[in-house]
């Protein structure tokens, strides 16, 4: 009497078997010129597109309105200014490179 596990073998081996004998279209040869082709629909890349809209909520519009924003502050990414002057010189760090954090 088979165990379970020379089944199990038995049907593993056989599975690649079943899965080949499935018939399959003859396909023509990719030389022939009168082979004939699949028909292919045309589908746009831009189906899905949608307009940006109003002008004002363009993201060159709310880029504009940040860069407007940060030469008013005369600064950038944080780094004002205002608050570079108002910092004591003692807290400045010394060294070659300053301002790098360097320790």
């Amino acid at each position: 009497m088979p165990t379970a596990r020379s089944m199990a073998a038995a049907i593993a081996g056989l599975l690649p078997l079943l899965a080949m004998a499935q018939a399959h279209p003859p396909r023509p040869a990719p030389t022939e010129p009168a082979a004939p082709i699949a028909n292919q629909p045309y589908e746009s890349v831009f189906r899905h597109y949608q307009p940006i809209g109003e002008p004002e909520q363009a993201p060159a519009a709310q880029w504009r309105a940040a860069n407007d924003e940060m030469a008013r502050l005369r600064g950038h990414a944080g780094h004002l200014k205002e608050a570079v002057s108002s910092t004591s010189d003692a807290s400045q760090p010394t060294g070659s490179h300053p301002g790098h954090g360097g320790k």
